[in-house]
């Protein structure tokens, strides 16, 4: 199986909530960020997503990396 096509969907997530991971660690300031989701078709056909968190300025890196596989 090889990888035939990869695609991104790309997003801005508004109006995040404030949230706090740990006593000292919280979110940031910003309230915004950039997504990317990739779909990833191999050559039989069967297809799978990955959601890394990139801004979107670099899925086209990773578009590009992964069709060379």
């Amino acid at each position: 199986m090889r990888i035939a096509d990869v695609t991104a969907t790309l997003w801005t997530w508004d109006d995040i909530p404030p949230t706090r991971y740990t006593t000292t660690i919280a979110s940031s300031g910003s309230r915004s960020t950039q997504m990317a989701l990739l779909r990833i078709v191999a050559d039989d056909g069967s297809d799978g997503f990955v959601s890394p968190w990139v801004p979107p300025r670099t899925s086209a890196a990773l578009i590009g990396r992964f069709k060379r596989c």
